[in-house]
């Protein structure tokens, strides 16, 4: 893992605050980020991190549609 670059954002997941984090990658990837707080950490590479992220906002689309829909 390499040092930390700079803070993204904290969210609040279930009434738990997380930080994420920007991190140098390894050698062959360019950054890593961290999803963390004081009791867990995930840590993800760029490419599976945006995957993560298209995946939650295509899940709250369809959630939404699907609440609109009742």
């Amino acid at each position: 893992m390499g040092n930390k670059i700079k803070n993204l954002a904290s969210v609040e997941l279930g009434g738990v605050r997380f930080d994420v984090e920007l991190n140098g990658g390894t050698k062959s990837e360019n950054y890593d980020i961290h999803i963390q707080n004081e009791n867990m950490s995930i840590c993800l590479k760029d490419y599976e991190f945006s995957k993560f992220v298209t995946s939650i906002l295509v899940a709250n689309k369809r959630m939404k549609r699907f609440k609109n829909n009742e």
